[in-house]
């Protein structure tokens, strides 16, 4: 458990010294007054974790939606709505089924819950997922040249939610990406 502020639906603040994320349920489990209390994902707008002197933003995920359906466990933010593009990463709890030779060599025969993490780009009210360099490609496609040469060069790691993050800033920096901040908090 970490501290956190918590940003509720009316826009108040509560600070917490102890908070937990629950993402299979998509609610907060905090400590108040030395109890274990829960708050439900339909009653608070984000949750900054207070890391040193770093705050990490999440989101209910559930508030995004990726092709019609709505995303589950919660969402970080990367970067404030400085840049045109943000990064979303999903963190969720998915199942993973026995494999069926399972019996045979000693796996686990029952359901596994696993904790999964998705990146995403956010631009015009879309999410775009970036799981390999050929995506992130697709998405920056009007950019050609540029982007070929910026990630020849610098070589990011696109599995790394911040420097991708950076990459996208870097583009702004350069004027290769023009257009309007879509999320801001």
């Amino acid at each position: 458990m970490e501290k956190a502020d918590i940003i509720l639906n009316d826009s108040a603040m509560a600070h917490f010294d102890q908070v937990r994320l629950d993402l299979n349920l998509i609610l907060l489990e905090v400590v108040y007054n030395g109890k274990e209390n829960t708050i439900n994902h339909r009653n608070f707008q984000r949750v900054e974790f207070i890391e040193g002197n770093k705050k990490r933003l999440f989101i209910p995920a559930n508030r995004f939606l990726y092709n019609g359906t709505a995303l589950n466990g919660f969402v970080e933010q990367i970067g404030q709505g400085e840049t045109p593009i943000v990064v979303l990463v999903n963190y969720f709890v998915d199942i993973k089924p026995p494999t069926p030779t399972a019996n045979i060599t000693g796996g686990a025969v029952v359901d596994t819950w696993i904790k999964e993490k998705r990146i995403y780009l956010f631009k015009d009210s879309q999410l775009t997922p970036i799981r390999n360099k050929k995506e992130l490609n697709a998405f920056y496609s009007r950019q050609g040249k540029k982007l070929e040469t910026y990630l020849k060069q610098q070589k990011p790691n696109i599995k790394d939610p911040e420097e991708l993050y950076q990459t996208g800033a870097t583009f702004r920096k350069i004027g290769a990406i023009r257009c309007a901040v879509i999320l801001r908090q």
